[in-house]
């Protein structure tokens, strides 16, 4: 059966002493993850067909894009969470949960970038990840992901 990406949820891990998953409301893109192992030249005189060995995996542009979203009924929009977490200049956990249950699992330091913008359009902006490290791609889900309060009716910011 095919799958859209209805339900596909973003989530990262508090830096708590029980670390607790946590969504991000608001993604609209995401990058291919994880990246593909670089391909290492590994012929030799004798082979008669060219060979090539796993090398260092290899990450394309890591960006996911958001759109403005209000957290609840408070005053917190989810770029705050990402640019808190900007500034505490640590790697995070971060996941994407996939509507058939499994989910792809890393670490990485979020850059924030706002993006261009034209009129009348949705505001949105790109969270870059950087140093991206220990990709665990076949994750079983969070037992739970505390999924805060939705966002006010009409849209939620933006």
């Amino acid at each position: 059966m095919e799958h859209t990406t209805k339900g596909t949820i973003f989530y990262y891990y508090t830096k708590e002493t029980t670390p607790q998953a946590t969504q991000i409301y608001g993604m609209m893109t995401k990058p291919a993850l994880p990246g593909l192992p670089n391909q290492v030249e590994a012929t030799s005189q004798e082979d008669l067909h060219q060979k090539f060995a796993d090398g260092v995996e290899q990450y394309t542009d890591a960006n996911f894009q958001f759109k403005y979203a209000a957290l609840g009924t408070t005053s917190n929009y989810n770029i705050d969470t990402f640019m808190e977490q900007e500034e505490a200049g640590v790697h995070y956990k971060y996941g994407v949960k996939y509507p058939h249950g499994k989910c792809v699992e890393f670490e990485a330091k979020p850059f924030v970038q706002y993006d261009a913008t034209n009129v009348n359009a949705l505001d949105t902006f790109t969270v870059a990840m950087r140093e991206v490290k220990n990709v665990e791609k076949n994750a079983t889900a969070p037992a739970t992901i505390v999924v805060p309060a939705p966002p006010p009716a009409g849209g939620g910011g933006g």
